[in-house]
């Protein structure tokens, strides 16, 4: 077992990443090759696009996080990352 360098997590030798001569788990390695972007207007315009195509609107079709994150926010207006992240119990 290896300690993920990012998060901690203990994680099998063949289940983890170098990079950059560290080591990191599946997860942190994603991330740290493939940030999240704050706004990517043609990724937001091509799942609008998607969407309505398929008939889809409102929850119609999110997964059962995305359905959680949208009930959450209706519910409570603005939500802070890290108020999100306790109330669904996920990590970063």
């Amino acid at each position: 077992m290896i300690k993920c360098e990012r998060c901690g997590l203990l994680t099998k030798d063949e289940e983890t990443y170098d990079c950059h001569g560290r080591v990191f788990c599946e997860d942190c390695y994603i991330y740290l090759t493939n940030p999240p972007k704050a706004c990517d207007p043609m990724a937001g315009a091509t799942a609008l696009s998607i969407r309505k195509k398929l008939g889809q609107s409102g929850t119609t079709g999110l997964t059962e996080l995305q359905r959680q994150l949208y009930n959450i926010i209706e519910e409570r207006g603005k939500v802070t990352t890290e108020e999100m992240l306790e109330i669904i119990n996920i990590k970063a």
